[in-house]
């Protein structure tokens, strides 16, 4: 007994190690060099899925071969990528199979460049290996709506973002949570969280690493959803006229400052001026006055000091065009009539954005 024990312990308890595909094979079964998709060709992509592994054969047969080539051609597209990275990658055969196999059965044509770009996810490395099977699994088993859902959620938790003509800052907390029982939303959350991809009112870290490894950077893009993102910047627009005469002005500017990216803080009159006080949150200011404004000596102090060194456009309104128009302190000025253009708004935006540029340059990323 105690031989046979000896035999018996030499023996490991683990499956063997898998073999393992790389990119560049995958590519060599074609004669594909590392180039973009575009110059691929139908029949070498075909040719590219029949690997080593007699498996393949099996997932091929019967199956869309447009589905085949959609797979691949991602799968195989360098452009914007580190090729090398790439190509030099490898996978699980174990995995490839899996993913090849779940692309194939999905009832959902949407789906099947989320498999290529997982796929290409663990052959660069950017999938940890514990995980793999998850995500290759939580794939599989979630619906198309909801891994757009879930990107929308990763895009909205990235980025300050808005929709335009609306300066209300989207957050993935109300994304998230107002939903009705029984909508695709709540279903999709219901799903989601379920999976550990989805953490009460925000996306998880686990869902993040998910949804990047199943998605390009164009799909993570806010424009894919019609969100513009906010810049760093608010500009205080600062009205010393009624607001029943200002008002056209003031939403036509706050629309073109929308429409830079450049968040608006509207609602500031004269009275703002009766102490010698900032809005802390601006970054820059826009001043609004007809033709002909005096301030006495205390209140122009006070707005001096509450526009200080930021960039500030003053805007004239005059009706009449009748000059010269005395600007209230030196600074750059536009004239306008009460009924402002979109045009001359997005000029007094322009001017206001160059200023910007100057006084706070993109940082170098050298």
């Amino acid at each position: 007994m105690p031989r046979k024990i000896s035999k018996i312990t030499g023996l490991s308890g683990h499956p063997a190690a898998p073999s393992m595909l790389k990119m560049a094979d995958i590519a060599a079964q074609a004669g594909i060099a590392l180039v973009s998709a575009g110059s691929v060709v139908p029949s070498m992509i075909y040719e590219a899925s029949k690997l080593a592994a007699e498996k393949v054969h099996d997932y091929i047969r019967g199956r869309d071969n447009r589905r085949i080539l959609e797979f691949h051609q991602q799968l195989l597209n360098c452009e914007g990528r580190e090729g090398e990275k790439t190509f030099d990658g490898e996978i699980e055969d174990t995995n490839f199979h899996a993913l090849l196999q779940a692309c194939l059965s999905d009832i959902e044509d949407e789906k099947t460049t989320a498999y290529a770009n997982l796929t290409r996810s663990i052959i660069e490395g950017r999938v940890k290996k514990e995980l793999r099977r998850h995500y290759i699994i939580s794939l599989r088993d979630i619906a198309w709506d909801h891994l757009d859902y879930l990107r929308e959620a990763y895009v909205i938790s990235n980025y300050s973002l808005f929709l335009p003509g609306n300066p209300k800052t989207i957050r993935v907390e109300g994304f998230l949570t107002k939903h009705h029982p029984g909508s695709g939303q709540h279903l999709a959350v219901t799903s989601l969280t379920a999976k550990g991809f989805v953490e009460g009112e925000n996306l998880s870290q686990l869902g993040g690493d998910f949804v990047q490894a199943c998605s390009t950077e164009d799909d993570l893009a806010p424009g894919a959803y019609g969100y513009r993102i906010w810049s760093n910047h608010k500009c205080e627009v600062l009205s010393l006229v009624d607001p029943m005469e200002s008002s056209s002005v003031i939403d036509s500017i706050a629309t073109a400052l929308m429409e830079m990216g450049i968040k608006p803080l509207t609602g500031a009159l004269e009275g703002s001026l009766n102490r010698e006080d900032r809005n802390i949150h601006a970054t820059c200011t826009i001043v609004v006055y007809r033709q002909g404004k005096v301030l006495d000596e205390v209140t122009l102090k006070n707005l001096i000091y509450r526009v200080g060194n930021q960039p500030v456009v003053q805007i004239i309104i005059d009706d009449d065009s009748i000059g010269p128009h005395a600007a209230l302190f030196s600074s750059q000025n536009v004239v306008t009539n009460t009924v402002m253009t979109r045009s001359e708004a997005a000029e007094v935006v322009q001017l206001l954005a160059n200023q910007i540029l100057v006084k706070y340059p993109p940082r170098s990323n050298s």
